[in-house]
């Protein structure tokens, strides 16, 4: 039996560096997140983004989206840095790739960076 915690809320916390050269994350729903939800009883799971990078500066093509009525919504266009995309793990989602058209070279630090955390409630 899971041991719930005080306040019924369990976070998820990351960093992302999604590099020059072609750094990405297919489209894809957070189908984990909503299978150990659902096995757990949680009814509540959104992702929370904090933009730590920004698109025209930090690199030129690609950046996050997500897909609303099977369309694609690239908020890197609106985003500033500072800003918090919040969005439902059920939420189709990605990453297109951020300047394919560098050549690789693992010495890149720029890119894409965010913090992203996972907020789960019971």
């Amino acid at each position: 039996n899971e041991k719930k915690t005080k306040h019924e809320l369990f976070v998820a916390s990351r960093f992302q560096h999604y590099p020059k050269y072609g750094g990405f994350l297919a489209a894809h729903k957070d189908i984990a997140a909503i299978r150990t939800a659902k096995k757990l009883g949680i009814n509540l799971f959104y992702n929370f983004l904090l933009i730590m990078t920004k698109k025209g500066k930090d690199y030129k093509s690609g950046g996050g989206f997500v897909v609303k009525d099977n369309k694609i919504i690239d908020y890197e266009n609106i985003a500033e840095v500072g800003d918090v995309v919040i969005y439902n793990s059920k939420t189709e989602h990605g990453v297109l790739d951020i300047d394919p058209n560098i050549f690789p070279d693992k010495k890149f630090k720029e890119g894409r960076y965010i913090a992203l955390s996972t907020l789960f409630k019971w």
